[in-house]
């Protein structure tokens, strides 16, 4: 069996709309203008990563991109950009299970992997209000 397929969900939390925008052309399961309570996935069986960007507050966006390489294990890599400029971020090896978070002081990501199957690796992101529980991990962003 070859690289398995990546396919990332984003899950919206928050009591307003938010927008996704996938790199390139994967397919689609829901609308990439997510509604609350809503989600959207994109998956790409032929490629070994999915990214995009969602924009959930009008000061900055959140850049994704999930990758299953040939050589490395699975990551999700999570950047907030306010403008032309990263202002923090995290990329991380993933096992199954393993989440990644990014809390600033109006909105937490928390990115990371689900269990497998033989076809594909799964990850998702969850845009949801800061609950000030996670250290903040983006000061000033």
């Amino acid at each position: 069996m070859g690289v398995r397929g990546v396919d990332v969900c984003i899950f919206n939390k928050l009591d307003q709309p938010i927008t996704v925008a996938f790199d390139g052309n994967p397919g689609l399961q829901g609308s990439p203008d997510v509604e609350p309570g809503a989600w959207v996935c994109g998956f790409d069986g032929t490629n070994d990563s999915v990214s995009g960007d969602i924009h959930a507050l009008a000061d900055h966006r959140l850049h994704f991109d999930a990758a299953n390489a040939w050589i490395y294990w699975p990551t999700l890599g999570l950047q907030v950009w306010r403008g032309d400029s990263m202002t923090c971020g995290r990329g991380e090896f993933l096992n199954e299970g393993d989440t990644n978070v990014i809390n600033r002081r109006d909105v937490q990501y928390a990115g990371g992997r689900n269990s497998d199957d033989d076809y594909w690796k799964y990850f998702y992101v969850n845009v949801e209000p800061s609950n000030n529980s996670t250290p903040e991990t983006c000061p000033g962003s």
